[in-house]
C-alpha cells in the first residue's frame, strides 16, 4: 500500500518538516526583492511561498507583492496522488 497514491493525500498541505523548512528560507528570503512571487498552484507550494515571504504579506500596502498560483509552474505530475492538485475553487477558499 503505496502511502502516496492513497486518495486522501490529493494536493497535501506541508508537513511539520516542510514547514520549518520554509521557515528557514527566510532569511534568505527577506534578501531578495522581488516584484512578484510565482509558484505552482499546488497547496504545499504556495505555503512554502507564503510562509518564506511572508513578510512580504505583513509590509505596508505600498511594499507588499503579489503571489500568484500559476498552472505553468505546476511540476508534471507523476502516478502519485500527492501531485495532483485540488479544483481552483477549493484553493480560492483556503487562499
Amino acid at each position: 500500500d503505496n502511502p502516496y497514491c492513497r486518495p486522501e493525500a490529493v494536493d497535501p498541505p506541508l508537513t511539520e518538516v516542510g514547514r520549518n523548512q520554509a521557515k528557514a528560507l527566510q532569511p534568505t528570503a527577506r534578501k531578495l526583492s522581488p516584484e512578484l512571487i510565482v509558484v505552482s498552484p499546488l497547496v504545499r507550494a504556495t505555503q512554502t511561498a507564503l510562509i518564506a515571504f511572508a513578510h512580504l504579506l505583513e509590509a505596508s500596502a505600498s511594499e507588499r507583492v503579489p503571489f500568484v498560483a500559476h498552472e505553468g509552474c505546476h511540476e508534471i505530475a507523476g502516478v502519485h496522488t500527492c501531485d495532483r492538485r485540488r479544483s481552483v475553487d477549493e484553493l480560492r477558499r483556503d487562499f
